[in-house]
């Protein structure tokens, strides 16, 4: 289950940045299974550790958590090294803005434990010992962190807590819907492949589909030669096309198209007359497709890889 959190956390990350590779911080025990007697020591262990997460889109969500937890099962070695430490070696800075935590300890009520203390109304056992009255309060000083626990019913609970000097609260709470359809996609359909999936809110997918695609503005009717001069004027010596070490800027490219516009109108070239051009990927294709247009011709273009 606390691989499953960290995928969906995952998903929600890199649908949110627009990256494929998402990294966060993930709470672990520190306690080494292969440490005789590890579960008996008295101490803090916990440690935090970076959790880096490169999303397949071709992958169902199924393929996706049991490739990640083949990858952080083979990280538990190491979960002792502390992340002061992981930072200094990484030389990068910070690792991460958000963090998941998986509460996963054993807790039991009384109507679970098995021998509660007498008169035990309202609490919970740990390791036999019966503690009531039990309150707490903490706080994050991470941007975002998701915590992750058993429900008392059985279930798991979901909760986000941020800093408000960092996210606003209705900033959150569309964290918290992302995250609540990254679960109903999961448990809807395991076998569903990364790239379909939707997380999307309602309130994102109207200003994705109708506010940002207004058609109030008005345009003015341009040919693809006069966006280009103007352009060529505005950022003479912006890189225009590059093609391996080939770099033409938009002054050197609109020189060498001219030119070549020149050519094809001594040549008969004139508004509707098709061009062929075979030529190979690279500048030139651009140089020729801008000439054409200059020229008022129509660009065809043609693989000479292609039969006769």
């Amino acid at each position: 289950m606390p691989t499953v959190v960290q995928a969906l956390w995952a998903l929600v990350l890199a649908d949110l940045t627009g990256r494929q590779d998402v990294v966060f911080g993930s709470t672990v025990s520190g306690r080494p299974a292969e440490l005789p007697g590890v579960e008996s020591m008295v101490g803090l262990f916990v440690n935090t550790v970076p959790v880096r997460v490169r999303p397949r889109y071709e992958e169902t969500l199924a393929t996706f958590v049991g490739r990640l937890q083949a990858e952080q099962a083979a990280l538990l070695p190491h979960h002792h090294l502390g992340l002061g430490d992981i930072q200094r070696l990484g030389g990068v800075g910070p690792l991460f803005d958000t963090l998941v935590v998986f509460e996963n300890y054993l807790v039991e009520t009384p109507d679970t434990a098995a021998d509660p203390a007498p008169g035990a109304s309202d609490g919970v056992t740990f390791a036999g010992v019966w503690v009531s009255a039990v309150t707490g309060r903490d706080a994050t000083h991470y941007p975002l962190t998701l915590v992750a626990a058993p429900t008392a019913t059985g279930g798991l609970g979901l909760t986000l807590r941020h800093r408000s000097d960092a996210l606003s609260p209705e900033r959150v709470r569309g964290v918290a819907e992302r995250l609540r359809r990254a679960v109903r996609e999961f448990t809807a359909d395991p076998d569903r492949r990364l790239a379909r999936l939707d997380l999307l809110t309602p309130a994102e997918r109207e200003q994705v589909t109708r506010a940002w695609n207004s058609d109030v503005t008005p345009v003015v009717p341009r040919t693809l030669p006069e966006l280009f001069q103007r352009w060529a004027r505005e950022v003479p010596e912006r890189p225009a096309v590059v093609d391996g070490a080939v770099e033409l800027t938009y002054r050197a490219l609109n020189e060498r198209a001219n030119r070549l516009a020149h050519q094809l109108i001594a040549r008969g070239v004139g508004p509707e007359r098709p061009v062929g051009v075979a030529l190979p990927r690279g500048a030139d294709v651009s140089v020729a497709q801008l000439a054409v247009g200059k020229a008022g011709g129509v660009f065809l273009p043609l693989n000479p890889d292609y039969p006769a």
